[in-house]
């Protein structure tokens, strides 16, 4: 019997494995089989094939197709399997973390919380200083959320949504400079401590939302304030790592030519495998009876012990309740450029 063109069929390149086995059976029955080729460019000017196919016959294709179709149902079948299994036993671990972490919750709150997919929070793990906080939050600091929210926080045995401060739109208020600088002078008694409050609000909020022309605003009072420095202290030195020696402060080994010896220097930091450093300080300020707490890059006027005081240092204290809600973050800062310079006439920057 002669073989026709439709008992053949087209077996294209890929399943290495269905190929294999589909040229073998071709092979130990002695059926020939074509090959499918194209020409591609292998170099300049030159020329090669590629084989893309083989033409078999179609019964052994259907055969083998069938069978590998099983074998790969069966082994994704087993797959998914275990990727539930390993689903399941981090949800385990999840609910188990979750009911460690919030005692209180019952386990239908702890399960929900697991299975919302959503960054859970305590209490003591919102705020600005950690960018995440409620609706109600965050409009008390003067901004409007927008978008789905992030998270959820847990206090006690209730659950609130929470928004990250990227999803943060300022509000708008009526509230002018002059208003802000009246209410503020009643309420802290001279415009050196309106001021001095004014730098500590706006400090507090460039951790929500950052106003590039602040910080030079906060230094420039920095120095301006150092005669009422009480403490100066250093709280981090901050190193970059010599990309030209991977820190090592050298190019290679040191050598020795002509009887004298030369060290490998790096040139780029000088041997001290850093490319730059600077250092954070802590200014601690007595501004007409009130306290007051700053870092900056700016050097005080006098250090205590620098060594002994690189300590850890927690930044961004909570705003406290009787200073909420907190007047919108462009007044504060404009109230800010106009005080410093009436207080500061001969600011040395």
């Amino acid at each position: 019997m002669t073989n026709t063109q439709e008992d053949f069929g087209r077996l294209p390149v890929g399943d290495g494995t269905l190929t294999k086995r589909v040229l073998k059976r071709c092979r130990d029955a002695g059926i020939a089989y074509s090959t499918k080729t194209e020409i591609i460019k292998i170099g300049r000017n030159r020329y090669g094939t590629k084989t893309t196919g083989y033409i078999v016959p179609k019964h052994i294709l259907d055969e083998e197709r069938s069978r590998r179709e099983d074998e790969l149902s069966v082994i994704e079948q087993k797959k998914a399997i275990e990727r539930a299994i390993r689903i399941e036993e981090i949800r385990i671990c999840q609910l188990n973390e979750m009911a460690a972490k919030f005692p209180h919750l019952p386990s239908s709150t702890v399960e929900r919380l697991v299975d919302s997919n959503r960054k859970i929070y305590a209490a003591s793990e919102v705020g600005y200083q950690f960018g995440v906080g409620t609706k109600h939050y965050w409009n008390q600091l003067g901004f409007t959320v927008s978008g789905e929210p992030s998270g959820i926080v847990v206090r006690g045995n209730r659950l609130y949504d929470t928004y990250s401060s990227h999803q943060l739109i300022p509000n708008n208020s009526r509230l002018t400079v002059e208003d802000l600088k009246h209410n503020w002078l009643r309420k802290y008694g001279t415009e050196e401590l309106v001021l001095a409050q004014a730098i500590r609000f706006a400090n507090r909020l460039q951790k929500v939302k950052r106003v590039s022309e602040f910080y030079p605003l906060k230094d420039r009072w920095i120095i301006g304030n150092q005669n009422n420095l009480v403490e100066g202290r250093v709280t981090r030195i901050e190193t970059r790592t010599c990309w030209s020696c991977d820190g090592t402060g050298q190019y290679g080994d040191d050598y020795e030519q002509d009887g004298d010896f030369f060290e490998n220097e790096c040139w780029d930091c000088f041997g001290t495998g850093f490319y730059s450093s600077r250092t954070l300080y802590e200014h601690k300020f007595l501004i007409k009876g009130t306290r007051f707490s700053f870092h900056s890059y700016i050097c005080p006027q006098s250090i205590v012990d620098e060594e002994s005081n690189l300590t850890r240092q927690r930044f961004g204290r909570p705003f406290e309740k009787t200073e909420l809600p907190v007047p919108p973050q462009a007044v504060i800062v404009n109230l800010i450029k106009e005080l410093l310079p009436q207080l500061f006439p001969n600011d040395p920057s």
